[in-house]
């Protein structure tokens, strides 16, 4: 029963289509990703990576085509469920009133609950001694020494560990379904350490808790490195969607991305090809 729900569709893309004018950005796509699964999402500038987590997620709706979450269509969810079912990261996060990290770690949930943002925020003491799901999440993306801070005042990579203890927690509590989380290049403003933890962190957290990750990634090798499938896009379109060891190895993945390089295998992991660019 647990491989069953281990290897259970967590969401399924049906020849999904979108387009602005006459102008198609993704066409025909067909993708899905398991429960406890890590997915990378690969391509070139304007390949159409952001547009397909957007729609994934429902934030857009798609010219043709279906999307279900656990076996049901996601515009049939009201949207209180969909946000206990899927979260999402966005690439550019700014926030122009200045919260306090702890308050908007805390906007994770007001999405799903009745209360109003206000409310929450008046017990967010109260929530730091007893909501043990607030609690891990902090430890894991290791905001500690920034929970008082005012938000804007951190750099861009602190700035992203926050929004991701935010994503984490607005579907951490649902333990009764199948769920998870988009992220929109998370690594853009980390350094090499914040980079490594991060995604040691998403892949730990597939694996252990069973979260469904979809992440866009503009490094191939980190991607390679962490990603259980990879699904690389180009013109809009489903080029490949296989494992890392097929993906950079494919004989056109550098056309895709015009590259001029070749292939080396990791070091430590010598089944996972990785990408060099000559001089």
């Amino acid at each position: 029963m647990e491989n069953s729900l281990e290897k259970a569709i967590w969401l399924k893309a049906n020849q999904l289509s979108f387009k602005i004018g006459s102008k198609y950005l993704l066409k025909d796509i067909n993708l899905s990703i398991e429960n406890g699964e890590f997915v990378g999402i690969l391509g070139p500038n304007g390949a159409g990576k952001s547009t397909l987590i957007k729609l994934l997620s429902g934030f857009l709706k798609p010219f043709e085509g279906e999307i279900f979450i656990n076996e049901k269509k996601i515009n049939e969810y009201p949207l209180a469920k969909l946000a206990q079912l899927r979260a999402v990261m966005q690439q550019h996060l700014s926030m122009n009133i200045g919260f306090n990290v702890i308050d908007v770690i805390l906007f994770g949930q007001v999405s799903i609950k009745s209360t109003s943002s206000s409310l929450m925020l008046d017990t967010h003491y109260h929530s730091l001694k007893t909501d043990s799901a607030l609690i891990e999440i902090i430890e894991l993306t290791e905001c500690n020494a920034l929970l008082n801070r005012n938000i804007q005042s951190l750099s861009g990579g602190e700035q992203q560990r926050v929004h991701l203890a935010r994503t984490l927690y607005q579907i951490w509590s649902n333990t009764s379904d199948m769920v998870g989380i988009f992220l929109d290049e998370p690594t853009s403003a980390l350094d090499l350490y914040y980079q490594q933890n991060l995604l040691r962190l998403l892949k730990n957290i597939a694996k252990e808790k069973k979260i469904a990750i979809c992440a866009i990634l503009h490094d191939v090798n980190l991607a390679a490195l962490y990603a259980d499938r990879l699904i690389v896009l180009n013109n809009g379109v489903v080029k490949l969607d296989a494992p890392p060891h097929f993906v950079l190895t494919h004989p056109e993945f550098f056309n895709w991305y015009r590259l001029d390089g070749g292939i080396t295998y990791h070091t430590e992991h010598q089944s996972i090809p990785q990408i060099y660019l000559k001089r």
